[in-house]
């Protein structure tokens, strides 16, 4: 029996600086005396994962068997702010201030974000070997990611297989050109998250800066998303049956398999009409797709 914990940071941080100046193409076909934009953005990922595995023979049986805990936790943030018509080239980005541009009507040359996701699981695995004959292994996963809908953020996913080496048989091991033969098949599923953070939730965003009747400016603030409270693990099934041999001295050797993948609560970026929806583009889940092979 043994045990092993891992926890790890990464970090990356990224610094853009721009600056266009009067003479650019982007000036001169925009009316603009210059161009400057200053760019942040930070990566913070967090991972903690504790395995635990235990050993056992017991004459021709051999067993194995793993359990184990997962977190994974991504952080990002940053801010740009910009800004035009300088009144010299000479500042390029180190004078923001100067621009006209934000001075002009209200504009708020700027923005920043923060966002994070989680994801966690708890997970087992044995493997049991008779005789280096039968061969089996069954997987269990319960994973969580704070991405999906407020009921649906967890899900299961198990896998199995098996194996049979049907060389040793006594018929097959009288056959000298028969060096290993084995047949097996499996089962299993696994999650996919990939889409957008927050995108299970209803945001919302600054649409700009208005004059009110005062002549004071305001930010408007609206819906930026069509939200999908069902959204749920899209789930990849996996059927496989399948034959390796080794023959005539291990001269020849290979594999054959037969598989179908199936794609269930398949998310995607739909697009949709406008009205009902606020925005031309849902993220949805629908049905599922196939494909098999040899």
């Amino acid at each position: 029996m043994n045990t092993e914990l891992k926890i790890a940071r990464q970090d990356h941080d990224e610094y853009r600086r721009e600056y266009y100046n009067s003479k650019s193409r982007e000036s001169i076909n925009n009316n603009r005396t210059g161009r400057a934009r200053l760019e942040n953005e930070k990566w913070t990922d967090l991972t903690l994962e504790w395995i635990g595995n235990y050993f056992a023979t017991f004459g021709k049986h051999d067993l194995k068997l793993l359990a184990g805990y997962s977190y994974q936790e991504f952080n990002n943030h940053g801010f740009w702010t910009e800004n035009m018509d300088f009144p010299s080239d000479a500042y390029k980005y180190n004078n923001l201030g100067e621009g006209k541009w934000n001075n002009d009507e209200g504009r708020l040359g700027m923005d920043s974000w923060k966002s994070k996701e989680k994801t966690i699981a708890f997970f087992t695995r044995g493997n049991y070997n008779y005789n280096d004959t039968w061969l089996l292994s069954g997987t269990i996963r319960y994973e969580g990611n704070t991405k999906f809908g407020k009921d649906n953020k967890w899900g299961l996913f198990p896998a199995i297989s098996g194996a049979w080496r049907i060389s040793k048989l006594p018929a097959l091991q009288d056959a000298g050109f028969i060096n290993d033969l084995k047949i097996r098949l499996s089962y299993g599923e696994t999650g996919r998250s990939g889409f957008g953070r927050y995108s299970a939730l209803a945001r919302y965003q600054g649409w700009g800066r208005w004059q009110n009747d005062q002549g004071e400016w305001i930010t408007v603030y609206g819906p930026s998303n069509n939200p999908n409270p069902n959204l749920r693990w899209e789930k990849q099934l996996s059927y496989n049956a399948g034959i390796d041999f080794s023959l005539f001295n291990s001269r020849l050797t290979g594999s054959i398999d037969l598989f179908l993948r199936k794609g269930k609560d398949v998310i995607s970026n739909y697009d949709v009409p406008v009205p009902p929806y606020l925005h031309d583009q849902y993220i949805h889940q629908r049905c599922y797709h196939k494909r098999r092979g040899v």
